[in-house]
C-alpha cells in the first residue's frame, strides 16, 4: 500500500488538509484494547478518519495477530512456522487437520482466525516429533484396517432401515 504525505479534502468533513498515513489506533477485542498502526485518510480537523478496504487488507494481520493473542491461540506467524517446522505445505496441513486445502493459507494471512484445538494440536506436533511419529503410526494401523474391510468385503456399505 502506498502512502501519501500529499494533503486533500476529507470526505467526512470536507475540510483540506487529510492526510493518507498509518497511525497508531487502539481497538478493543473481548474487551482487551490493543494497538495498532492503522493506515487511512486521516483528517486532525474532524478527528476521524476514512479506512479503505485496501487500508484494512493492510492492517489485516496485524488485528488478527492481537486477537490471536488475546484468544490463546498460536499468531498468523506462528501457525506458519509450526506448519514449516512440521515440513508440510498448507495444503498438506489442510488435510491433516482439516479445514481443506486453503485454510492454513488464511490462518497465516490473518483471514480467519485457527480453531483453538487445531492451534494447540499444530503446536504439541510441532514441538514433540516422538508424538508426530505416534499418532502417524496410528493413522496407518486404521488405513490398514480399513484395507482388510475392503478386501474382505468388497466395498463399503451402510446399513439402513428400508422405506415401507
Amino acid at each position: 500500500m502506498v502512502m501519501s504525505n500529499k494533503t486533500q479534502r476529507c470526505p467526512l468533513c470536507g475540510a483540506k488538509g487529510a492526510v493518507h498515513e498509518a497511525r497508531r489506533t487502539e481497538y478493543t477485542y473481548k474487551e482487551e484494547k490493543f494497538y495498532i498502526n492503522q493506515p487511512a485518510l486521516w483528517c486532525d480537523r474532524c478527528d476521524d478518519a476514512v479506512i479503505t478496504p485496501a487500508d484494512n487488507k493492510a492492517s489485516l494481520k496485524d488485528m488478527a495477530t492481537a486477537r490471536a493473542v488475546i484468544d490463546k491461540v498460536l499468531t498468523p506467524d506462528e501457525v506458519r512456522k509450526a506448519r514449516k517446522k512440521l515440513g508440510w505445505t498448507q495444503e498438506q496441513a489442510g488435510e491433516y487437520f482439516g479445514g481443506g486445502p486453503s485454510a492454513f493459507g488464511k490462518y497465516e494471512r490473518g483471514e480467519i482466525q485457527i480453531p483453538k484445538t487445531v492451534s494447540v494440536l499444530l503446536y504439541t506436533l510441532s514441538t514433540n516429533k516422538a508424538l508426530l511419529d505416534s499418532i502417524e503410526k496410528s493413522l496407518n494401523s486404521i488405513i490398514k484396517e480399513h484395507d482388510v474391510f475392503l478386501d474382505e468385503h468388497g466395498e463399503y456399505f451402510i446399513n439402513t432401515k428400508k422405506a415401507g
